[in-house]
């Protein structure tokens, strides 16, 4: 089946068809991988990460790990994004899903003090770091306007605990804020009122940094938009008399 897919790629490259079907092919293989990963750990699956690699039997080790797909499912999914915006609501989401998964996954690995797993935590840090490289390059090439379905997801991980991948989401952030201040303020802002510290303290940060870079007629927005916020949490803390 592969073979098929690369004869279709071969000849269809720059479509967002093709590369949206080999994506979504090869996402089956990595959640089958993952499933087989997972049957192998298991009653301790749940305590190790979707990415690890099984220690129980050896038995297993030709077979391919779900981590092994990561990288590649991510580049199609991406250069489908490039071409066409027709399943951008399916692969833009699942795309972030497994950057945020796999970068979460080499995040708690570099913690780890398991000196058995040190293998595998190298090479889900080079995964998570290709991965991130990978969506970097491709930042650059896709409409800004692309990223903005994904904006609850992006503000979600503003604190990602992997740091490649926490840079990148400011990154992106930053210019959001920065070209659709109408679109993206109103979350930014919230997460800026978050009562999470580091979160409210992140989002400052790419709000700070937007609004220096912003030309001087949207910079007005970004004070408008943090003091209607704060109105609007008087207003829900008030308790008439």
């Amino acid at each position: 089946v592969l073979n098929i897919y690369s004869n279709v790629l071969r000849d269809q490259r720059h479509t967002e068809k093709a590369n949206f079907h080999v994506a979504k092919y090869m996402d089956d293989l990595l959640k089958d991988a993952a499933r087989r990963e997972r049957a192998r750990d298991g009653a301790g699956a749940g305590d190790r990460s979707r990415f690890s690699k099984p220690t129980r039997s050896r038995a297993f080790d030709v077979d391919e790990r779900s981590l092994d797909y990561v990288v590649e499912v991510i580049q199609h999914y991406a250069t489908s994004l490039r071409h066409g915006h027709r399943h951008a609501y399916e692969s833009l989401p699942r795309m972030l899903t497994l950057w945020f998964d796999v970068g979460a996954a080499a995040a708690a690995s570099a913690e780890s003090k398991d000196s058995a797993k040190d293998k595998d935590s190298a090479k889900e840090r080079r995964v998570a770091a290709t991965a991130t490289n990978s969506l970097k390059d491709f930042s650059q090439k896709l409409p800004l306007y692309t990223w903005l379905p994904a904006l609850p997801q992006l503000t979600s991980r503003l604190c990602h605990p992997h740091a490649e991948t926490r840079a990148l989401i400011h990154e992106l952030l930053h210019r959001l804020v920065r070209n659709f201040p109408n679109q993206v303020l109103w979350s930014m802002t919230a997460m800026a009122r978050s009562t999470h510290a580091d979160r409210s303290a992140a989002a400052q940060r790419v709000l700070d940094r937007a609004k220096e870079g912003a030309s001087p007629s949207a910079r007005p927005l970004f004070e408008q938009s943090a003091s209607l916020c704060d109105q609007l949490i008087r207003v829900c803390a008030f308790q008439p008399k």
